[in-house]
């Protein structure tokens, strides 16, 4: 067996190496985590400091709000 073989077993193993999620899925994951938190981090910091331009951004409105 050489060395190409185990790597092809490995790959094969896995099954996921050729896909594109296979690829990056790890990091669009962490990329949407990142993500959530700065937007986390902004609605918290408006809401304590009740900063009302950023609290009537669309993700920041409460349902049923115009």
């Amino acid at each position: 067996m050489t060395s190409e073989d185990i790597e092809n077993k490995s790959n094969d193993e896995e099954g996921r190496s050729d896909t594109f999620w296979g690829r990056n899925g790890a990091n669009i994951g962490l990329a949407v985590l990142v993500l959530y938190v700065i937007l986390l981090m902004i609605g918290t910091v408006a809401e304590i400091f009740n900063i009302d331009s950023i609290l009537d951004w669309w993700i920041f409105r409460p349902p049923g709000r115009q």
